[in-house]
């Protein structure tokens, strides 16, 4: 068979590349697993940190709103008692009327 030929180190022997790999399936199958293992943890890698970026978003925007209100109290003069929450779901609220759009990221009354 013509085409490129490996020289294996051990022994010096000439093969060439298409018979070495592929008629050797078990190389295949093994690099396979290898590429599928290392594109796998890649998306599990992925995930974490756009989880790690949607939570600092989170927390952007609460900071946002929480300056907005205490710049605005301390502008009319009137920052006592100042409570300000913020909720991304309603996992920690009890609705009694009403109900959560989870889309549109609002409660309905």
């Amino acid at each position: 068979m013509s085409g490129i030929n490996l020289v294996v180190p051990e022994t010096g022997d000439q093969v060439n590349f298409a018979e070495h790999v592929f008629g050797n399936h078990e190389i295949l199958r093994d690099g396979l697993n290898t590429a599928r293992d290392d594109v796998n943890g890649l998306n599990a890698m992925v995930s974490e940190q756009n989880g790690l970026i949607n939570a600092m978003r989170v927390n952007q925007v609460d900071l946002a709103i929480n300056l907005e209100t205490v710049s605005g109290a301390l502008l009319t003069g009137v920052d006592k008692n100042i409570v300000v929450e913020t909720f991304q779901d309603a996992n920690d609220v009890e609705i009694l009327g009403g109900g959560c759009d989870a889309v549109k990221k609002n409660i309905r009354i």
